[in-house]
């Protein structure tokens, strides 16, 4: 059969003998036959297409696109051979097989056929696991138009036929320029590309939060489409957002909690203070309240940690940015914790240089992570010396916190920085 003749065309006009043979051959095939050009859209189709497709006339399907009929996870073109790949009947998801092939004259013959009862063969087995996938399924060709859906995706966009869209119509605006951005990029570089959290607009104008993965089909050497799996993140957005409040409760708790706790120790240590200053006061009675008054200023520094979480977490902290003297800063922390270090007998090193520059930063919080670590140093060191210095390191400043205690585990160091964690130094 000539590849180039008019039975090609919309209009077929026969002029050749060989031109009538191929016209009576196509017209009495028992298989479907189906002309489309290069946007897939039908030019011709045989009485075999139109009864195997339910159409009263081929004029129906003349202009609109072959996705509109039929559909398949993995639209292939047949270059050396004529082999047949399942598809579906888009009105009523009968099992059929299509192959197609390339003409010279830019038009594609597509074959359809009912399939062989016994046929199953790995690309049907495809196509099974596509339809019965929670994850919404869907290729998109070149130009971006969905030539398959899986039900999963139909059912999340709310759409039931959606072949021959863009997808992008399907997207919110933002993500519209995602979307580009990633597909570009899967196909340049022929890669997948996974894990992108894009907006899908529902056909009720609902908005659906989901994630995007890209699966770039390479057929002889050439982009062909992408397969792409979509992920519904509502529940897990949902789950985020009662995540959120539950923390957000715990920080409004904490608050509320280290204010009244912080309410009763101000007047207590200010009464210890009073004790401690009145001549009156036995020395016996003052040795009790310096113990009491030392432990409610730990616990007031404790409960200054705690209100200094809920802000961090609530966002509200305020820093007293300004201009100082770092080495002055550590000099005075220095001082304030060498009377714990000499208490547990400990040998306290400080090397703190002279020319450290200034920094600009609040001192007050630096003060208080500096004693925190210090602090904490002392705490796990019985013996040995505890090591406070300094380093300039180009445009940097280097200040390290050293000791000879126990140290912590190299399993715990991922934890460290974890709120309110301790290790369990029994192990």
């Amino acid at each position: 059969m000539n590849p180039n003749s008019s039975i090609l065309e919309e209009k077929p006009s026969i002029h050749t003998s060989e031109d009538i043979i191929s016209s009576i051959l196509i017209k009495t095939m028992p298989e479907g036959v189906i002309a489309v050009n290069l946007d897939w859209k039908i030019t011709y189709m045989n009485p075999a297409a139109v009864n195997l497709l339910g159409l009263s006339s081929s004029n129906e399907a003349i202009g609109k696109k072959l996705w509109d009929y039929i559909e398949t996870p993995f639209p292939r073109i047949s270059l050396r051979d004529q082999k047949m790949f399942p598809c579906k009947i888009v009105s009523n998801g009968e099992e059929i097989e299509y192959s197609i092939t390339p003409t010279d004259n830019n038009i594609y013959l597509v074959t359809i056929r009912k399939s062989p009862s016994k046929l199953l063969d790995v690309e049907k087995k495809y196509q099974r696991i596509t339809e019965l996938s929670a994850e919404g399924i869907i290729i998109i060709d070149p130009m971006g138009e969905i030539t398959y859906a899986n039900p999963s995706f139909k059912t999340l966009i709310g759409y039931e036929h959606v072949n021959g869209k863009l997808f992008r119509t399907l997207l919110s605006d933002e993500s519209i320029y995602i979307f580009q951005e990633v597909f570009l990029e899967a196909r340049r570089e022929g890669k997948q590309v996974t894990n992108i959290e894009i907006e899908l607009l529902h056909r009720d104008k609902e908005s659906i939060p989901a994630e995007l993965s890209l699966s770039p089909f390479i057929e002889d050497k050439k982009f062909a489409y992408m397969i792409c799996s979509i992920h519904d993140l509502r529940e897990r957005k949902k789950l985020e957002e009662e995540l959120r409040k539950s923390e957000k409760l715990k920080t409004e708790f904490m608050n509320i909690a280290a204010h009244e706790l912080k309410s009763p120790i101000t007047p207590i240590k200010g009464y210890l203070e009073l004790i401690i200053s009145d001549e009156e006061t036995t020395e016996k009675i003052k040795k009790w309240a310096k113990i009491s008054l030392r432990n409610a200023e730990r616990l007031l520094f404790l409960i200054n940690d705690i209100l200094d979480v809920a802000r961090l977490e609530s966002d509200t902290m305020k820093f007293n940015m300004k201009q100082f003297s770092i080495a002055d800063l550590l000099r005075e922390v220095a001082e304030d914790v060498k009377p714990i270090i000499e208490d547990k007998k400990l040998d306290f090193i400080i090397e703190i240089p002279g020319d450290l520059p200034s920094i600009i930063g609040d001192p007050d919080r630096l003060s208080q992570v500096f004693k925190n670590l210090l602090t904490n140093a002392i705490k796990f060191t019985d013996k040995g010396s505890i090591t406070l210095s300094a380093r300039r390191d180009g445009d940097n400043i280097n200040i390290y916190v050293k000791d000879t205690g126990v140290g912590i585990p190299e399993a715990e160091l991922d934890n460290i920085f974890k709120k309110f964690y301790q290790v369990d130094m029994k192990e």
